[in-house]
C-alpha cells in the first residue's frame, strides 16, 4: 500500500504539488535556528524557476506542473515545441535571475543598507547563495539548466542520441574529478564534504537522464508532425540504409528533432527499393512492432 506524500491540485491546465516532506524540514530548520536562511535559500530557488516559467510564457509554451520539495522547486515546462533560440531563452533564464539578484544584493552591500531592510537578513549569505544556484545550475550535465543548454547546441550537429552519448561520459568524468576533489578537500577540512555530495548527485541524474533520451526522443518524432502540419513547410535531411538493418537502428539515426527525415532503402546491390518516411517508421513503432529489418517493415506495409 503506497502512501502519499504530497498535496496535489489543479489551477487551471497546471498540477501543482507541495510535497509534505517540506513541513519535518521547515520544523528541523526552526529547532536548528536555521529557518531565516532555509526560508531565503529557497525563496531564491522559487525565483530561479519562476524565471524559465516566465521566459517560457513569453515563448507561448504552457506550464504542465510545478511542484514544491523539500530543498527545491521542480517547473514542468512543455517546450518540445520551442525552437532552439527559444528553448536556450527558457533554460539560461533561471540562472540569469539568479544572477541579478546576486548583482543588486552585493550592490545594496557595498552601497548603504536601507533602513527599511530586516535586520536579520545577511545580505552576502543571500548573494553566495544566488551565485551557486546561478553556477551550479550552469554546469554542462543534463538535465541542469547548462546540460540542457549543452543538448541543444550539440544534438542540432550531432543528432539526439550522439550528443547525450557524449554528455554522459563528460558528466560521468565530471562526477568523477568533482567527488575526487571533494575527498581532497574532505581530507583537509575534515567537515566540508559539499565536493562529494555534488559529484554524488551528478551520478544520481546520469541514471534518470539516460531513460529520458529515448523517451524524449519517441515525443520528438510525434510532435514533429504537428510542427509540420502547423508550419506548412519544415527542412528535410535524406538517409540512405541498407534493407537488413535494424529498424532501431535506422532510428538512431533519425534522432535531428528539427528535421524530418526521407528514408531511402537499398537492396545489396546498392539499388534504391523503396523511398519511405519517419512517419512510416514511427506507424511501425505505433504498432509495437520494433525488432525487426526494414525490409520486413516494408512487406508488412
Amino acid at each position: 500500500m503506497s502512501v502519499t506524500t504530497y498535496i496535489e491540485f489543479q489551477v487551471k491546465r497546471t498540477r501543482i504539488q507541495i510535497d509534505l516532506l517540506i513541513l519535518p524540514i521547515f520544523l528541523a530548520a526552526m529547532i536548528g535556528n536555521l529557518l531565516l536562511e532555509y526560508s531565503i535559500a529557497l525563496g531564491f530557488i522559487i525565483c530561479h524557476e519562476l524565471g524559465h516559467i516566465a521566459s517560457a510564457a513569453m515563448c507561448g509554451v504552457r506550464l504542465n506542473s510545478f511542484r514544491l520539495l523539500p530543498i527545491g522547486v521542480n517547473a514542468s515546462i512543455e517546450d518540445l515545441q520551442c525552437s532552439k533560440p527559444q528553448k536556450v531563452l527558457i533554460y539560461l533564464t533561471g540562472p540569469l535571475v539568479n544572477i541579478f539578484f546576486a548583482i543588486s544584493l552585493y550592490c545594496i552591500h557595498l552601497w548603504e543598507v536601507p533602513v527599511w531592510w530586516p535586520s536579520t537578513f545577511k545580505i552576502m549569505p543571500a548573494v553566495i547563495i544566488n551565485l551557486w544556484l546561478a553556477i551550479f545550475n550552469l554546469i554542462p550535465v543534463p538535465p541542469l539548466d547548462g546540460g540542457k543548454i549543452a543538448m541543444e547546441l550539440l544534438s542540432g550537429r550531432l543528432g539526439l542520441f550522439r550528443a547525450n552519448r557524449l554528455m554522459h561520459i563528460f558528466s560521468l568524468f565530471f562526477s568523477i574529478l568533482i567527488i575526487s576533489v571533494g575527498t581532497v578537500v574532505l581530507i583537509i577540512s575534515k567537515y566540508n564534504a559539499s565536493f562529494i555530495l555534488i559529484g554524488v548527485y551528478i551520478l544520481l541524474l546520469l541514471k534518470k537522464n539516460k531513460k529520458e533520451a529515448a523517451i524524449l526522443n519517441m515525443k520528438n518524432f510525434v510532435l514533429k508532425r504537428s510542427a509540420i502540419i502547423r508550419k506548412g513547410i519544415f527542412p528535410v535531411r535524406e538517409i540512405v540504409v541498407m534493407k537488413d538493418v535494424k529498424l532501431l537502428d535506422l532510428v538512431k539515426s533519425m534522432d535531428y528533432s528539427d528535421v524530418f527525415h526521407i528514408i531511402k532503402v537499398l537492396d545489396n546491390d546498392l539499388n534504391i527499393i523503396k523511398t519511405v518516411t519517419e512517419q512510416d517508421v514511427l506507424n511501425t513503432f505505433i504498432e509495437g512492432i520494433t525488432d525487426i529489418t526494414v525490409e520486413e517493415m516494408l512487406n508488412k506495409r
